[in-house]
């Protein structure tokens, strides 16, 4: 997979192109109602539909609330993990390793 068909929401690139889609799709997300709280997903697959990005893979970093957090119910707004999400695994994952696994 060649760097052009990847979306890197770590960068400012990456940033400008989510908001640049954010725009085109405003219409979209109206139709969707209020009950979206996070868009980032419909606006990438948005985008993939209708030819506007054409991405196989995306990551981005998020906060996740792993079995301590809600133990303890502790709330953050900075991020604690990394994701990446891949469109067409067979296609585009040729070799995988575990780096780590656990209770999420």
């Amino acid at each position: 997979m060649s760097k052009d068909h990847f979306l890197d929401l770590k960068t400012s690139d990456g940033i400008e192109i989510l908001d640049y889609l954010s725009e085109k799709f405003e219409d979209k997300i109206a139709e969707k109602g209020k009950k979206l709280k996070l868009v980032d997903g419909l606006l990438i697959n948005l985008a993939r539909k209708e030819g506007v990005l054409s991405i196989d893979a995306s990551r981005g970093d998020f906060y996740i609330k792993f079995s301590r957090e809600r133990i303890k119910q502790i709330n953050r707004r900075v991020a604690n993990s990394t994701i990446c999400c891949v469109y067409d695994p067979l296609k585009n994952i040729v070799k995988t390793t575990i780096v780590d696994s656990g209770e999420i």
